[in-house]
């Protein structure tokens, strides 16, 4: 079983809930296709899931404080 996009989607979420000093999104997106030559459409997709989640849950831990 190949558990690429399942990294890929843990990777992206854990770079959008760090606030500072991550990588863009995209450079990670982009090398996962190079070294993985994954599907264009599923990265693409798994990327925005996964950020957009990232993201909402730092706004709602910076309101927790």
């Amino acid at each position: 079983m190949n558990y690429t996009y399942l990294y890929l989607a843990l990777l992206i979420f854990a770079m959008n809930i760090v606030p500072a000093f991550a990588p863009p999104t995209w450079s990670v997106l982009v090398l996962f296709q190079i070294s993985y030559d994954l599907q264009p459409v599923w990265i693409i997709a798994i990327g925005a899931v996964a950020a957009g989640s990232g993201r909402y849950c730092l706004a709602r831990l910076t309101r927790l404080l």
